[in-house]
């Protein structure tokens, strides 16, 4: 565009609008937090663009604080559950239930895989769906016909309205079962010892559960806990 007398007014005129609201709006953002400083050395026009791109914005206030999923416990709490269960690797929510050689694995997301694997306990055969990282139980066809009868994950799936198996389900899914075994408060805040108590009749590898499998250390669940961002005030 060719630079005439007007058009070099109302650019310059552009200019000290976007400089004028930098000037009255410094420091501000719609977190109510103080931005990010530009370097020094930055002409003020860039200075005002970079204010004003919303890259640099910081939305952390937006996030809704009554959502679990959004408080580190929870999350460190939920990575203790993977490590427990033998989950916490690149493909742990997609792991099938497996007594030798490490867990099988399945790709599709969009409902519980359904497989039923035996396995022994205090010396009798059982039949497992568990699947993906928290190992959730589905109704799933035996070889010799019939169907597996614990029906955890789709009771929280309809409970919870969840779409699909993916990772975000499988944590909602979690934290619910967290939730209805009164941990969920322990967990929050960072009442450890005890969420881990109450959430043993759920995971059979947590300590203390009576399930007749191999069970974690308290210590070593601690540890993972405090590594994955947790907070332990007992």
């Amino acid at each position: 565009m060719k630079l005439t007398p007007v058009t070099a007014i109302a650019a310059l005129a552009g200019v000290g609008a976007v400089l004028y609201l930098v000037g009255a709006f410094d420091g501000f953002d719609l977190a109510g937090q103080d931005v990010e400083e530009v370097p020094q050395g930055v002409p003020l026009f860039e200075q005002a663009v970079l204010t004003l791109d919303p890259r640099t914005w910081d939305f952390t206030g937006f996030l809704d604080s009554t959502d679990p999923m959004n408080d580190p416990n929870v999350n460190a709490f939920l990575k203790v559950i993977r490590f427990s269960e033998g989950t916490a690797g690149p493909n742990g929510y997609q792991a099938i239930f497996a007594t030798r050689g490490g867990p099988n694995f399945f790709n599709d997301f969009s409902d519980h895989p359904r497989v039923a694997k035996s396995f022994t306990a205090n010396g009798k055969t059982l039949w497992t769906s568990a699947a993906g990282a928290y190992q959730f139980m589905a109704v799933s066809d035996l070889p010799s016909g019939g169907t597996t009868r614990v029906n955890t994950w789709d009771r929280l799936r309809a409970k919870l309205s969840l779409p699909d198996f993916s990772p975000a389900s499988q944590d909602r899914a979690a934290v619910e079962l967290i939730s209805e075994a009164g941990a969920l408060n322990d967990v929050k805040a960072g009442r450890f010892d005890q969420a881990i108590s109450k959430c043993k009749g759920i995971w059979a590898s947590l300590p203390g559960a009576t399930y007749g499998q191999p069970t974690q250390k308290l210590a070593d669940l601690r540890n993972v806990y405090q590594q994955a961002g947790g907070t332990r005030t007992a």
